[in-house]
């Protein structure tokens, strides 16, 4: 184990409780290629499968990455501390 590494063994909450703040509000689709329309730490803007948080932008919790984005399906994956999440696109009624 390396010197700073945290437990993996370790139960954690932090997680969720940062990805709490993300908020997925939208899909955007250019040349072929999607982008999630996220908020986060009252910062908006696309995100996309290459995003990866506190490397290429400031709208992922440090260390996370998008690995899957599912535009049909209303959802993007979050890759971040070894766990998966799903964040889905809230439905409004204001349609």
């Amino acid at each position: 184990v390396k010197f700073g590494r945290k437990d993996p063994f370790a139960f954690s909450s932090d997680s969720s409780i940062t990805l709490s703040k993300l908020k997925l509000k939208g899909f955007i689709t250019i040349s072929d290629e999607n982008y999630a329309m996220v908020n986060y730490l009252d910062n908006e803007g696309p995100v996309s499968i290459e995003s990866i948080g506190g490397v290429n932008t400031n709208l992922l919790p440090e260390g996370a990455l998008i690995s899957e984005i599912k535009v049909n399906e209303g959802y993007i994956k979050i890759s971040h501390e070894s766990e998966i999440f799903i964040i889905f696109l809230k439905k409004s009624n204001n349609l």
